[in-house]
C-alpha cells in the first residue's frame, strides 16, 4: 500500500455502516464484513452475492479530496467496475437511461469494459471528508448505485 494518497478506513467504514442495512435485501449477505473489501484501501468496494448477479461486478466509492480532480471531474464518486471477463458492460450500457435518470453517467463512447462503466462524482472540500454531511452523501450515492445496478443485473 502507498503512502502517496492518504487512505480514509475509518470514513470509509463509516459510509458502509451507514448504507449496508439498506442494501442487505440485494447483496444478499448478513453482514458488511462479508460483502466488502479492506477499508484501508482508496476504493473499497461491495461485492453481490445474489445468485443472479454477475460475480464480475463491483461496486465501489473512493475519497480523494487531497486531488484537484480524477478522471471523473470529481474527488469524490461511486462507481460500477466490472473486474472480469463479463457481458455486464453491455448490459449497463443498454440501460444507461435508467441510470441517468438517477443521476449517475455511463461509459458509452470510450469503449471501456473494466473501470467507471456507471459513476456519479462530485467535489467534496478536503477538510470535509470525514464530516458527517459527507458519510451521509456518499452512503445515498452508493445505495442508490448498488439498488439500480440490481434493478438492471439481475431482471
Amino acid at each position: 500500500m502507498s503512502d502517496r494518497h492518504p487512505r480514509y478506513p475509518d470514513v470509509n467504514r463509516r459510509i458502509v455502516e451507514r448504507a449496508f442495512p439498506r442494501l442487505r435485501e440485494f447483496v444478499r449477505t448478513e453482514g458488511w464484513e462479508e460483502a466488502t473489501s479492506d477499508f484501508e484501501h482508496r476504493a473499497p468496494r461491495l461485492t453481490s452475492a445474489h445468485p443472479d448477479h454477475p460475480e464480475a461486478v463491483t461496486y465501489a466509492f473512493k475519497l480523494a479530496p487531497e486531488t484537484e480532480l480524477n478522471m471523473l471531474d470529481g474527488n469524490v464518486s461511486v462507481k460500477i467496475d466490472v473486474l472480469g471477463d463479463s457481458p455486464a458492460p453491455d448490459t449497463l450500457r443498454r440501460n444507461a437511461s435508467r441510470f441517468r435518470t438517477r443521476g449517475f453517467d455511463v461509459e458509452t463512447e470510450n469503449g471501456r469494459e473494466t473501470y467507471e462503466i456507471v459513476w456519479d462524482s462530485w467535489v467534496v472540500d478536503p477538510n470535509d471528508v470525514a464530516a458527517e454531511k459527507t458519510v451521509r452523501a456518499v452512503a445515498e450515492r452508493f445505495v442508490t448505485l448498488v439498488k439500480t445496478g440490481h434493478e438492471v443485473l439481475t431482471e
